[in-house]
């Protein structure tokens, strides 16, 4: 019954990405608060019914009464076991739906995730608007130098930290709604590329190929971020990945599907990059806790193949601005553009 229930919300609210759909999210939140109070309510309630009905049966001389109240008790008993157990079959229930509907939405990590971080404060929420056209001004934070006290470990192994010596022929970016706000404050309009039918990416004018959308993660990476650029690879392109910020929980799984899918990439000619989350400011300052853990996770554990850029304590280094706390202004956005452009 749960699992129907499950699958209907899934219908309702369509997620463009993993956990990127507050109000799935907020019903998600309030279903777990409801089984919380039922799970421990629940078999308080029913073990107090139990002692009264069992000081009852002590009493009672009528045996048709005295088999109808056992029923009773052995109803309640079980009622009461399957309550406390109520949470792990709920879990359970979420992991099978995920699994037999082999959706990309991922509502078991969704539910999952909840458990982490507060609806208002989550900072892995990024707008699904793409264009800063149709936005309101916000107000400037800007993030100085001096404000970095969350630096990302160092790490001896994993992924490479040394730029190779040769030049990209050409780039490709694959990545969220910060790195289609990037193309925008660059090159202007996008497209294409806002779209769900999106077959090849956007080119910019200095013909390098942008694979992006607002609000994605690790999943929408490996069912069409990627898919839409590999036939574009060939010898000397730099594979610039972009990704996240949307699913900091998600690292480990971004390490075991780049480091599956490195060989393939390499023997097209590519040579692969790894962009550290960059971080935020403002009421989502919190956020960076998570990021930082997911760039020493990316750092420590991809492929020796693949080179990890660490534009992030650049950008602390130099500061930041952003409006909302979670996208750049166009000057930050061009720091950040220029600071990958020299290392690939």
């Amino acid at each position: 019954m749960f699992m129907a229930f499950a699958h209907g919300i899934r219908n309702m609210y369509i997620l463009d990405a993993t956990c990127n759909d507050i109000a799935l999210l907020n019903i998600i939140k309030i279903l777990k608060n409801i089984l919380d109070v039922i799970h421990i309510i629940g078999p308080i309630a029913l073990m107090i019914a139990i002692a009264i009905s069992l000081s009852k049966l002590v009493t009672m001389d009528d045996i048709s009464k005295e088999k109808k109240l056992q029923k009773n008790i052995q109803n309640s008993i079980v009622a009461t076991i399957i309550i406390f157990l109520l949470p792990s079959l709920v879990n359970l229930s979420m992991s099978i739906v995920n699994s037999v509907t082999n959706s990309h939405y991922d509502i078991s990590s969704c539910w999952e995730y909840s458990n982490h971080t507060s609806i208002k404060s989550k900072g892995a929420y990024i707008s699904k608007s793409t264009n800063d056209k149709n936005q309101k001004k916000p107000t400037v934070v800007y993030t100085k130098p001096s404000d970095y006290k969350g630096k990302v470990t160092e790490n001896s192994t994993g992924a490479s930290t040394t730029l190779p010596t040769t030049k990209a022929a050409r780039r490709i970016f694959v990545g969220d709604s910060r790195t289609v706000q990037m193309y925008i404050n660059l090159f202007g309009s996008w497209d294409s590329a806002t779209t769900s039918k999106l077959q090849q990416g956007t080119t910019d004018s200095k013909g390098d190929l942008w694979s992006a959308k607002g609000g994605e993660g690790l999943n929408w990476m490996k069912s069409t971020g990627i898919p839409n650029i590999e036939g574009s690879i060939s010898n000397g392109t730099a594979l610039i990945i972009l990704m996240g910020v949307n699913d900091t929980y998600n690292a480990s799984n971004y390490v075991s599907y780049v480091n599956s899918k490195i060989d393939s990439w390499k023997s097209k000619g590519a040579i692969v990059y790894f962009v550290s989350v960059l971080p935020c400011n403002g009421s989502y300052t919190g956020h960076n806790t998570k990021i930082n853990e997911f760039n020493n996770t990316i750092k420590s554990s991809l492929s020796s193949k693949v080179t990890y850029l660490d534009v992030s304590s650049y950008l602390y280094s130099v500061g930041f601005s952003s409006g909302d706390g979670l996208h750049y202004n166009k000057d930050t956005y061009e720091s950040i553009y220029n600071k990958i452009m020299s290392m690939v």
